[in-house]
């Protein structure tokens, strides 16, 4: 991928309609953003995180593993984030697993099941849209915490 073939963002979709488009942090994440970017599009259930606060999260193909680049326990509403767990680096989980997830308003925190304790997740993207885009966005992602699973689509947009 170069730099004139590269995707400037990552649209996501869910199935109601709400969308956003994330700006790939490319001069801060370039390893990540790469190796995610090739990987979409994609879709998955989104579902609540239980211990991390107010982020909602797509697992991904566990397989893939991208490097920890830009990253921090602050997540701020909008932040598009990476984490992949190695198997057995999880108390009671032994399969690894890679995610995609996003913090929708200020109280998030990425937190390592099994162990509860913070830790360190790659922020590869960042919300870049008006307002109402992310309000519409941000409000179907809290709801998400009282319906369960819902469908969305990630994609890329812009080379």
């Amino acid at each position: 991928m170069t730099d004139t073939t590269r995707p400037e963002g990552i649209l996501i979709e869910y199935s109601s309609g709400e969308t956003a488009h994330f700006r790939m942090l490319w001069e801060d994440a370039p390893d990540t953003c790469r190796i995610l970017a090739e990987k979409l599009p994609d879709t998955g259930e989104a579902v609540h995180a239980i211990y991390s606060g107010t982020v909602v999260g797509v697992l991904f193909d566990p397989t893939v593993e991208a490097p920890l680049q830009n990253a921090t326990t602050c997540h701020v509403a909008g932040d598009l984030i990476w984490m992949h767990y190695p198997p057995f680096s999880r108390f009671g989980h032994p399969d690894p697993v890679s995610e995609i997830y996003w913090a929708y308003d200020r109280h998030a925190r990425s937190v390592m099941p099994g162990q509860f304790v913070q830790i360190a997740a790659s922020v590869f993207a960042t919300f870049q849209g008006d307002p109402d885009e992310w309000s519409r966005f941000a409000a179907r992602s809290a709801q998400v915490r009282w319906d369960g699973k819902v469908d969305v689509r990630m994609s890329t947009y812009g080379a």
